[in-house]
């Protein structure tokens, strides 16, 4: 049987942290594969908003084999943050990792799916998909862009996002791999750690049976946070190509960008009918201005 520690980094979010902790406890597990659970939580706020709430969940008592560990981490960051935990985790000694974000919430079997998916694939991570949950009154021409890529079941895919992942601990202190810290304050941090990891020889695969919902608040609900996203995620793609020193991608990649201006200029005529692609015109020109700006070696902070 396993040991599993499950991966929590919170920031600032309470309420959906206890959200998110009462639906863990209510998982299944399989009793003939894991041995116990130890869910830790690295709170990256230094006033410890987290505290109160994870403190009043282990005072209640839980049932076996879960157990619960606080820890406060006040280096801002979001590589600083992942790093703690992975060293809380490796502490408990665990066999496996699983990352969820604290404004997510799993089904009630998804320890037992990831876990399955990670064996029956003989891999060192596998991710799944996660599910926008939105508030009410949000038109289908914003939620549309809230969809993400999903692939086919036990497919070995590439890109890596935290938000819903397990992770071999015996892989990953093999490779000595962890989050990168000039990644602290622009995001993608989770995307390098994959690109490190698969570089040194780590597999990763998908299953589409672990499944993870995602609380999506009325702030990021607008097109101006989607123009941002889409910005931010082509210059911290280029970031990225010049960490590796990969001159061929970015040369590429600047063409790319240069289509994407043009193209999505002829497709502003989508913005005023009711279609939900309506906003693809200025969303692909965000991605195509982020990637130019990347290029001159613009990274702007989304942290």
């Amino acid at each position: 049987m396993y040991r599993l520690s499950i991966c929590i980094p919170t920031y600032k979010r309470p309420a959906m942290l206890e959200y998110l902790l009462n639906s863990l406890l209510e998982c299944s597990l399989d009793g003939s594969l894991v041995n116990s659970v130890v869910i830790i939580i690295v709170d990256n706020d230094s006033d410890r908003s987290a505290e109160k709430i994870t403190h009043s969940f282990i005072q209640q008592g839980l049932k076996d084999p879960f157990e619960i560990k606080y820890y406060s981490y006040p280096v801002k960051g979001l590589s600083n943050v992942r790093n703690e935990l992975l060293k809380r985790a490796q502490e408990q000694d665990a066999d496996y990792m699983l990352f969820i974000d604290d404004d997510e919430y799993p089904h009630h079997d998804w320890i037992n799916e990831m876990l399955k998916a990670l064996l029956n694939n003989n891999a060192d991570m596998v991710r799944g998909p996660v599910i926008p949950v939105f508030e009410e009154g949000i038109p289908d021409s914003i939620r549309f862009w809230f969809k993400r890529k999903n692939y086919k079941n036990n497919e070995r895919i590439k890109n890596l996002a935290t938000g819903n992942l397990i992770i071999s601990t015996e892989t990953l202190k093999k490779l000595g791999v962890g989050f990168d810290e000039r990644f602290n304050f622009i995001g993608s941090e989770d995307a390098y750690f994959g690109m490190q990891m698969q570089e040194n020889g780590a597999s990763l695969y998908w299953t589409n049976k672990g499944v993870v919902y995602e609380h999506v608040p009325s702030d990021r609900t607008n097109l101006s946070w989607l123009m941002k996203r889409q910005h931010r995620g082509a210059t911290n793609f280029i970031y990225k190509m010049r960490i590796e020193k990969k001159y061929g991608k970015m040369l590429y990649k600047f063409f790319v960008s240069i289509f994407y201006v043009l193209s999505g200029t002829l497709g502003l005529f989508l913005v005023p009918l009711p279609v939900k692609s309506r906003y693809w015109g200025m969303l692909t020109i965000s991605e195509g201005l982020g990637g130019l700006a990347g290029l001159l070696n613009y990274r702007p902070e989304g942290y």
